[in-house]
């Protein structure tokens, strides 16, 4: 199953504008591609992926290979101000900045701002806070979230991104999803990974509406 393929279901579902190969007209080597243009609340959510290439030493001499695939869902954001958020899964000690606060009550993910009171009270919004969690559950997969707001330009203008690694590049075999090395039947991996891309979706919304919501 391609990414484009994966999307394209996406499309059908949620709507927006899909561009890229249609699934009918795919073929073996075409790398991921696809773009769906989803609208939310007056702005544009992009859902896209984004190819970064490993650099890896080989002493035969050989060209680089490998690479690691996310997938995004962004948005633009305009605030009062200038502000920083970043959300990842947990790691090792949590908190805001190593800081006792309510955003610690988001289990599972590490929050780093440079705002405080407003990182707080974006965190704790309802519908943001229901997607994180549902994230970690197993049903049918753990989706790892990473979410970032940072400043885009010299003004009050911020970059909302919500991404995964959890997506490799062919989507005939999907980590998390079944048990060990099972092969699961194609019609699974492919109601499994709309679920979790629609997921990605909902999150990157619920952000967006938590940012903007969110007056310090």
């Amino acid at each position: 199953m391609h990414w484009n393929e994966n999307l394209y279901r996406l499309h059908e579902k949620l709507g927006g504008a899909f561009f890229g190969t249609p699934p009918a007209g795919l073929a073996e080597d075409v790398r991921p591609n696809g773009t769906l243009i989803l609208p939310y609340r007056g702005a544009k959510v992009t859902v896209c992926p984004e190819y970064d290439a490993v650099v890896r030493t080989n002493i035969s001499g050989g060209a680089p290979r490998g690479g690691a695939m996310w997938t995004m869902a962004a948005a633009e954001v305009e605030l009062n101000r200038r502000r920083t958020v970043t959300v990842q899964p947990q790691k090792g000690l949590r908190g805001l900045l190593g800081k006792k606060t309510e955003a610690q009550s988001i289990e599972g993910y590490q929050v780093k701002t440079d705002d405080e009171a407003f990182a707080r009270l974006m965190l704790s919004r309802p519908a943001l806070q229901g997607c994180l969690r549902k994230a970690r559950e197993k049903a049918p997969a753990v989706l790892p979230l990473f979410l970032k707001l940072i400043p885009s330009d010299g003004g009050t203008d911020h970059l909302l991104e919500v991404r995964t690694n959890l997506f490799p590049v062919e989507w005939g075999t999907l980590k998390g999803v079944g048990d060990g090395d099972e092969i699961l039947p194609a019609k699974v991996v492919e109601d499994a990974s709309t679920d979790l891309l629609e997921r990605l979706v909902e999150t990157a919304k619920a952000a967006y509406g938590a940012a903007c919501d969110t007056s310090v």
